[in-house]
């Protein structure tokens, strides 16, 4: 068990300290990564804030894959925001669980890499701002171009790369900081079908080399289920949690299949039915009656 004041990197909400919830005195929850209690967010406006979040309450284990879907607008990224420290919550508290100063690292829906520099000075960006030692940033910067298949583009410019290669790029920057909590707000959607099965797999791979605490926003339940060893389904804004599910199928059998699979009936039809979304798992390499057995 882990004591939250020497270990965690907590926030309070800034709002009214009545609505503010905070942490247990006692002990972390065992095998806890990320906790988040009631939390909110609001945006103010001319004459009336709009409440975007909340009360959203989470818990995310350590080296845990967790998805997170929900209709537009419902405050899924701001949720993500809120765990990277980019904007404070006006309610509730939030912390994670780590010794370092800086646990998290995010990847975007759009590219965010810097057009000034190159893929190798992209990757090593997080890591020249924590360190001097330029070879050996340049070695790990290096390191993770070749894990993800960009050695040959090291020295090119963003403006030559296509955009599955530059959010490539953008991935390498976050994992090569090492972080302990990745934060992925839709990484693949701008991507035609086939680079993104082919990054969902590159994903998979290095998640499961070295199984750190991953967050994933994202509008397909397809993609869920092939990521997530969990989905958190968000209800519309304000967006509070609706339903947890684990998912039901070992990796790496897992892929996509049509509405009808009686895989779906079996195990994700309630699932499916209850939210009308219209994806459902299909396992591959083994015959479906082996599977229901």
């Amino acid at each position: 068990m882990v004591s939250v004041s020497e270990t965690s990197v907590g926030r309070k909400g800034r709002g009214d300290s009545s609505r503010a919830a905070t942490f247990p005195t006692g002990e972390w929850p065992e095998n806890a990564k990320i906790v988040a209690k009631q939390v909110e967010r609001s945006f103010p406006k001319r004459k009336l804030a709009v409440h975007a979040l909340g009360p959203f309450d989470f818990q995310a284990d350590d080296g845990e894959f967790v998805c997170l879907v929900g209709p537009s607008g419902c405050g899924k990224s701001t949720f993500l925001r809120v765990v990277a420290s980019l904007i404070e919550p006006t309610g509730g508290a939030i912390g994670i669980r780590s010794n370092a100063p800086s646990p998290v690292a995010t990847v975007f829906q759009d590219h965010s890499v810097f057009p000034w520099k190159t893929v190798e000075e992209n990757i090593r960006f997080g890591l020249d701002l924590v360190s001097n030692d330029h070879a050996e940033n340049s070695r790990r910067a290096r390191s993770w171009a070749e894990r993800l298949g960009l050695s040959d583009f090291v020295d090119s410019f963003p403006s030559s790369l296509s955009g599955g290669m530059r959010q490539r790029v953008a991935i390498a920057r976050a994992l090569a900081v090492e972080p302990e909590v990745l934060l992925m707000d839709e990484p693949f959607a701008a991507l035609d079908a086939q680079m993104r099965l082919i990054l969902q797999e590159e994903l998979l791979r290095l998640w499961q080399a070295d199984r750190r605490t991953v967050l994933f926003v994202t509008h397909s339940l397809e993609e869920a289920i092939l990521l997530g060893d969990r989905i958190l389904v968000m209800s519309a804004r304000p967006g509070k949690l609706v339903a947890d599910f684990k998912v039901p199928f070992p990796r790496p059998l897992r892929s996509a299949g049509p509405p009808s699979s009686p895989i779906c009936m079996n195990k994700c039809g309630p699932f499916c039915e209850k939210k009308s979304i219209a994806a459902t798992p299909r396992p591959i390499g083994r015959n479906d009656d082996e599977l229901r057995g």
